[in-house]
């Protein structure tokens, strides 16, 4: 029998888009260029140190994901 699961982490949305960059051979400075946003933004999204923010994934380029 399984133990019983008291909390399930999810993963951070920087996580899959630092793994999507790195696949594509991006950089997250290119990525903030190409956004218009600040690099440091983008670092604490890629460092999980920050969400992203709701208004992002509109944002981003539809051939990235």
């Amino acid at each position: 029998m399984l133990p019983e699961l008291s909390k399930i982490k999810g993963v951070h949305p920087g996580a899959i888009l630092k793994r999507e960059l790195n696949r594509q051979g991006l950089k997250g400075s290119e990525l903030a260029r190409y956004l218009g946003e600040h690099k440091q933004t983008i670092s604490a999204i890629l460092n999980k140190k920050r969400d992203i923010n709701p208004n992002y994934p509109s944002n981003y380029p539809n051939n990235l994901m």
